[in-house]
């Protein structure tokens, strides 16, 4: 492994090759949820590395740095083609820092690494249980060796670097660790293309195009998620109001029963010691709670799913309506970084709202709101794959696969048995 070089660059005198892909990616300070209405904050460094150069460049953002040297970072983000890790994240703070959420990326520009490392190394699940395809978890099983270590000049947790006060002095670690981010980039991607190119040799025509579609539909998927959250979601806060008054209720009735059923005052519905003492029950979680219902028709474990339902979806709904107060609508951060390429939402969750608060989603004013779903896909693609004849003909007939779990496992709920169905 070569040690690690970097140097201070200069934007207005930068030279780049534009016959060569360009490596970046970049740090950022306030990173508080919403801060000043920002999904992740203000950009500090900006890290580049390309072919040829022996050492990488980084860009502090934060001094002396005018309208004309964003337009310079904009244009090389936008109009190059950058190779980078976890794009979703750069392109979303460079959307915010130029005031402009729309700006749509180029898709023939721009590779990501993670992407290629979700297609490319499958088995990097297994070894690493994070399962979420991390940058040093994939220079070590593509390069087999992870530059993030003392003899780089790394001698903090990884973990503690990234959650460091980017927006006060660096030190000398803190810059060493965010040209490692970039540094070995060229190689890694040479290496990546290696594999890709050995893969694409034993795939059959149909397994080539299968592969160059979904990583093609993976890259437009992150400017798909860009676009969702850079629109956001109307809110009625009137109605969001109601509903935030029947959870608050939904709590208070639950808690009642609660002290009926002779809990002490210091109960916490929350609390998993608390629950285990009281239930009797190996867990707290919801999955164990149902199946207690189910099984025993425990009027103390029902009060205690009202009341954590109560209050989780109150504290959602009111931070809904303090959101559209501060900045017009609610604005969920969309990212297809999973292990399995789905979408993921945060900073706030707009995925898996429960049915009763749909309602409150609005279409803004010239538009309307279109719901569509595939039926059951991934159970779907499970019977195909392993050819269950029972499963088959559920579907065949146009049956609820769900539901048939549910009646033949006698299981009170339907939703209980899509867990079921799930693993």
């Amino acid at each position: 492994m070569k040690l690690i070089q970097w140097q201070w660059g200069d934007l207005e005198q930068l030279e780049l090759d534009p016959t060569k892909p360009l490596f970046a990616d970049t740090e950022t300070y306030n990173t508080s949820k919403y801060y000043k209405g920002k999904f992740y904050g203000t950009i500090r460094l900006v890290q580049l590395m390309q072919e040829g150069w022996t050492h990488a460049l980084l860009f502090d953002m934060k001094f002396g740095v005018n309208a004309n040297k964003w337009k310079l970072v904009e244009d090389i983000f936008f109009n190059y083609q950058v190779i980078g890790q976890n794009f979703a994240y750069d392109y979303s703070t460079l959307q915010e820092t130029m005031g402009n959420r729309l700006k749509r990326v180029d898709l023939n520009n721009y590779r990501d690494t993670l992407i290629y490392s979700r297609e490319l190394l499958p088995f990097q699940r297994a070894e690493s249980m994070k399962g979420r395809y991390s940058l040093d978890d994939t220079y070590l099983n593509v390069l087999g060796y992870d530059p993030y270590c003392k003899e780089n000049g790394i001698t903090t947790d990884k973990s503690a670097l990234q959650k460091s006060k980017w927006g006060e002095a660096l030190t000398t670690e803190m810059c060493n660790y965010a040209a490692i981010d970039v540094y070995y980039l060229p190689e890694l991607w040479a290496s990546m293309q290696v594999i890709e190119q050995a893969q694409l040799e034993v795939y059959t025509e149909e397994q080539k195009e299968a592969y160059h579609i979904r990583v093609h539909n993976a890259h437009l998927a992150v400017d798909v998620g860009l676009v969702m959250q850079s629109v956001g979601l109307v809110i009625d806060p009137d109605e969001c109001t109601d509903y935030y008054t029947n959870y608050i209720n939904q709590q208070e009735s639950a808690w009642a029963t609660l002290r009926q059923l002779g809990v002490p005052e210091d109960f916490n519905p929350a609390s998993v010691k608390q629950v285990t003492e009281f239930t009797g029950l190996p867990a707290s979680d919801k999955v164990t709670l149902k199946f207690a219902m189910h099984r025993d028709g425990n009027q103390m474990v029902q009060a205690i799913m009202d009341y954590r339902q109560g209050k989780s979806r109150s504290s959602t709904v009111k931070k809904w309506v303090e959101l559209v107060q501060d900045y017009g609508r609610v604005y969920g951060h969309y990212q297809p970084t999973t292990s399995t390429g789905r979408f993921s939402s945060s900073q706030e969750n707009m995925q898996n709202q429960p049915r009763d608060s749909k309602s409150v989603f609005r279409a803004p004013e010239g538009a309307i709101l279109i719901g569509f779903d595939y039926a059951q896909i991934e159970l779907r693609t499970m019977c195909a794959l392993t050819g269950d004849e029972r499963m088959y003909d559920i579907f065949k007939s146009g049956g609820d696969i769900h539901q048939a779990t549910k009646d033949m496992c006698n299981i009170s709920e339907r939703s209980i048995a899509k867990q079921v169905n799930f693993g």
